[in-house]
């Protein structure tokens, strides 16, 4: 439901990897529940996904398959081509709202 590139338009709160700003969210629930976040031009992060299609919920944990620390926890919108998660990135607990568009 949610595969596919997505365009970060627009983060409530600064989801950087050192001063570069997270660009691309790749979500790949066909490859094993994978999702891939671009930073910049040229920074990568893989991480664990898993959604929940009757409460809307979504989880994302720092390690590919074998999940590891949670980075994120909340609750995704999805109309048309535009996708909102709202909720809580890990450790920090900073709330924060990502408005993605599909490429």
């Amino acid at each position: 439901i949610l595969d596919g590139k997505w365009q970060v338009v627009n983060a409530s709160a600064p989801v950087t990897v050192g001063d570069k700003p997270l660009t691309k969210i790749y979500f790949e629930h066909n490859r094993a529940y994978m999702t891939v976040f671009r930073f910049g031009d040229d920074q990568w992060t893989t991480h664990h996904f898993e959604i929940n299609l009757q409460t809307n919920e979504i989880n994302i944990w720092d390690k590919w398959l074998t999940k590891g620390e949670q980075v994120f926890s909340g609750n995704y919108e999805l109309e048309a081509d535009k996708l909102t998660i709202k909720g809580q990135m890990q450790p920090s607990n900073q709330p924060v709202t990502i408005e993605l568009q599909k490429k």
